[in-house]
């Protein structure tokens, strides 16, 4: 039968626990074990994780595991408790999170979520991460219809992030540029 909870490699690496009691632990396959762990009723392992993500997060890893952690974060509140580790692990960081190409590849819930919280960044630099952002979901959108106008669609994805933009702190020239 099919195990749909968690990816093969997931759960490959859980079986490996329950085997031998231990298991190796890198970031981007936490997200997935801490939400095995807290599934299958694994405390240690839990605390595990969490403290590995504790020393050895960095922000090279960090959208490759919200990304992971989007498929779980509603269900596990190990997850949650995870995302929001990371998200203030991100405030002090937002510049360097902009600047990773895979901050691309996260979702537009996740960019919102990320851009309302109280990032150490002048407003300037959270909107041009969010128009880079947008430009490159419209650029690698799957087109499924003849009646995708991308200018209304960049300009509907930038309504709805920049609703959290403080604009009054960005100047007109640097706008301009």
């Amino acid at each position: 039968f099919d195990i749909i909870e968690f990816d093969p490699e997931t759960f490959g690496i859980l079986l490996d626990y329950l085997h031998t009691g231990s298991c190796p632990l890198t970031c981007s396959n936490i997200p997935g074990l801490i939400c095995a762990a807290e599934h299958y009723d694994l405390p240690d392992l839990l605390q595990a994780c969490f403290h590995h993500a504790k020393q050895f997060l960095r922000i090279e890893i960090v959208c490759i595991m919200l990304c992971a952690l989007e498929n779980y974060y509603w269900r596990y509140t190990s997850a949650s408790e995870l995302v929001n580790m990371i998200l203030a692990f991100v405030e002090t960081r937002a510049y360097q999170l902009f600047q990773c190409p895979e901050f691309l590849t996260l979702s537009e819930s996740m960019v919102q979520t990320i851009m309302c919280r109280g990032l150490e960044v002048v407003e300037i630099k959270k909107f041009e991460a969010m128009l880079s952002w947008a430009k490159h979901r419209i650029q690698n959108k799957k087109i499924t219809n003849n009646k995708f106008d991308p200018q209304h669609e960049f300009n509907c994805i930038m309504d709805r992030l920049s609703k959290d933009l403080k604009l009054y702190r960005i100047t007109p020239s640097e706008l301009i540029k």
